[in-house]
């Protein structure tokens, strides 16, 4: 296909910026690694106009509206979090950080049990993923991500131990 094809598509919605503009995997990788650095320095608003560049460029990548969810979750508009990594699971639903990120949204929202949900379906996930790997890969970011579930999964055990204590 031609460029001007490709930029008539795009404008029918037929077809992501990305293609349209012959935008690479490379490229995006590139751009990702700019806003990982800015959020490390702490910049998180600027890391989130990277990361919203990109989803622009192709809003179907479920590592992009992760990566924005868990960047909104840190600046703590909740609201925002909890559509971006909700429009991730629902491309990806297998997406371990998005479903941790989900389940502290849901937290932090006072919606125990659907934190208890996403925190669990997380685990799970972990573990099938460890199993398969015969126990010999271990993400670190996979690793912290499960451990970060068990502990707001205590927290919600503690919380619902102390309302039924109070009845």
């Amino acid at each position: 296909m031609t460029a001007q094809t490709y930029s008539e598509q795009w404008m029918a919605s037929r077809v992501p910026l990305k293609i349209a503009t012959n935008w690479t995997d490379e490229q995006s990788l590139l751009v990702a690694d700019l806003g990982y650095d800015l959020t490390e320095h702490g910049l998180t608003e600027e890391a989130i106009t990277i990361f919203e560049g990109l989803l622009a460029l192709d809003p179907t990548l479920a590592w992009v509206n992760s990566t924005l969810g868990t960047l909104w979750l840190r600046a703590g508009d909740l609201d925002r979090a909890r559509d971006y990594l909700q429009r991730a699971l629902e491309i990806d639903p297998s997406n371990l950080l998005a479903l941790v990120n989900r389940g502290e949204v849901s937290f932090l929202q006072n919606d125990w049990e659907l934190a208890t949900l996403y925190l669990s379906a997380a685990i799970d996930i972990a573990d099938e993923l460890n199993a398969a790997s015969s126990g010999n890969s271990c993400d670190a970011s996979a690793v912290s991500a499960v451990a970060h579930a068990t502990r707001l999964l205590n927290l919600i055990d503690c919380a619902a131990d102390r309302v039924k204590a109070r009845q």
